[in-house]
């Protein structure tokens, strides 16, 4: 139908857009953006003579909307805002957001990388006590600076009137490598859950010989966290830190699906579900840190003497 592009409607001036932001001319592209009622969205499996173009999304078999509204979801936001001009609570929020992930990422991140593999050389460590030192510090040095440039852009969309998602949320307090998942670059995880993990799961599960339910999480997982690692740099070292964190929530996976019955059976608050819980925080966190070797050491043959250091093999 006209107006469509590969099955999408495109009912908004993008370049338009594009040129006013370019320009400067921040709340003229504010009045464009808010002026139309529809955005590109990104178009799932359907099919073409079931497109409606003048709908806001795009609609399947059912009637039901299969569009991914990423773009629809940041201009239902956009279109709120009345223009840019934040009360004094705004201000104050957006400069305390702002402070924060400066102070973490400039102050304290930016210090501490002075003890972490950049200046330190791995023949140099003495013992297996120094190298452990060096990656918990790497990884507080990576959570800092990473969730500190977040805490500065959130802080930054505050003042523009976006309101931008959260990042990080505790991640390192977290008692299982799933939930260390969920509050651990938010965003990126989501990304991939909804258009590697969740696509690719579907795909197996409809196909004729279909393999067995743990065959299809280990390969869906194990895909998700390759690509989530590659994202980072196309390495075999962010590979196998990706395929580390695979293999880890398929563990995870199959011992909380033998061992539910058994948690769900222990008392609140007694010192049982306590150990469990911290038991839980401390092999996620050693599993999380341990990882941060094949993420820090891009030479594959220098993280594993590092490894090997850190157990006293070297």
């Amino acid at each position: 139908k006209p107006g469509c592009v590969e099955g999408c409607p495109v009912n908004i001036q993008i370049p338009e857009f594009i040129r006013e932001i370019a320009a400067g001319k921040f709340l003229d592209a504010q009045n464009t953006l808010k002026k139309y009622t529809a955005l590109p969205a990104v178009c799932g499996r359907v099919c073409p003579q079931e497109i409606q173009c003048e709908s806001r999304c795009i609609l399947g078999k059912k009637g039901e909307p299969v569009a991914i509204g990423r773009l629809e979801r940041f201009a239902a936001d956009y279109r709120d805002v009345d223009g840019i001009s934040p009360d004094v609570s705004v201000l104050q929020a957006s400069a305390e957001r702002i402070a924060l992930g400066t102070a973490k990422k400039f102050i304290v991140a930016d210090t501490i990388a002075r003890l972490t593999f950049g200046s330190i050389a791995i023949d140099n460590l003495a013992s297996p006590l120094a190298g452990w030192i060096i990656l918990y510090v790497y990884g507080f040095q990576l959570y800092l600076d990473f969730s500190g440039y977040t805490d500065i852009a959130i802080g930054i969309g505050m003042l523009l009137g976006i309101r931008l998602p959260e990042n990080f949320d505790q991640p390192y307090l977290k008692q299982n490598i799933a939930a260390f998942w969920q509050s651990w670059h938010i965003t990126l995880s989501n990304w991939a859950r909804f258009y590697i993990f969740s696509p690719l799961s579907r795909y197996l599960l409809k196909r004729q010989s279909r393999p067995p339910m743990q065959i299809i999480v280990f390969a869906a997982q194990l895909s998700t966290m390759l690509v989530i690692g590659l994202w980072h740099g196309v390495s075999w070292s962010f590979a196998i830190w990706g395929l580390w964190h695979g293999i880890g929530l398929f563990i995870h996976k199959i011992w909380s699906d033998r061992t539910r019955q058994i948690y769900l059976q222990l008392q609140s608050g007694s010192w049982q579900k306590r150990a469990w819980s911290l038991a839980g925080w401390f092999i996620t966190f050693q599993f999380v840190t341990l990882g941060w070797v094949w993420f820090a050491i891009p030479d594959i043959n220098n993280a594993l003497d590092f490894a090997g250091i850190l157990f006293g093999v070297k």
